[in-house]
């Protein structure tokens, strides 16, 4: 199946959901330095943390099937000395920062070892990843297009819309803990679904 992609300032949300209800194929946000604020973009290194963090919860809502980011380790000049290495934002084109020199080590989690270094940026997308993972366990499975749902309305307590949401840093959090707290009482067993490529 194709995948449609659409950068955060060019997505149209009656336009993609229309394509995803009649062709059943997958809609995509690419984010990238062109999506200026409001949009939330961890693409760059300049904005609030909070942008990266909650994109996942703006992917739910929109209903959104991937995210797509072409380059995590684009280290043409030392990310760790000049962060403005393409000309067009700080950080773009990297997720990752260059280990500490040009071997790789075996351990990933030994200290000695010579690892890659995930970004805050990269951190924080992936707490929004879980708390993504708590919507889909609250909703039991992938949210529907023109159908609302609980995790809709914990995520709706903080966002208005794409570009309008709460940036306190403690509401994002609180609905997590609010849902966890909800999946906690069910006592239900939930696994969450591997994707294999």
């Amino acid at each position: 199946a194709d995948i449609h992609l659409y950068s955060l300032s060019a997505y149209e949300i009656q336009k993609a959901h229309t394509l995803q209800l009649q062709t059943g194929e997958p809609v995509w946000w690419e984010f990238t330095p062109q999506d200026y604020p409001p949009q939330a973009n961890p693409a760059v290194i300049d904005r609030p943390g909070l942008d990266a963090r909650v994109l996942p919860w703006l992917v739910w809502l929109d209903r959104i099937d991937g995210l797509y980011y072409p380059q995590t380790t684009d280290w043409d000049s030392d990310p760790w000395t000049e962060p403005f290495s393409n000309g067009l934002s700080n950080g773009d084109g990297f997720l990752f920062y260059p280990p500490k020199d040009d071997t790789l080590g075996y351990d990933p989690c030994e200290p000695e070892s010579n690892r890659l270094v995930p970004s805050i940026r990269l951190e924080l997308l992936r707490e929004g990843l879980e708390d993504y993972a708590y919507l889909w366990l609250l909703n039991e499975g992938d949210p529907k297009i023109n159908q609302t749902n609980l995790s809709d309305s914990f995520a709706n307590t903080f966002i208005a819309s794409r570009t309008a949401f709460n940036r306190s840093p403690t509401n994002l959090p609180l609905a997590r803990s609010e849902i966890a707290s909800l999946l906690h009482q069910s006592q239900i067993q939930y696994f969450l679904p591997m994707l294999v490529r």
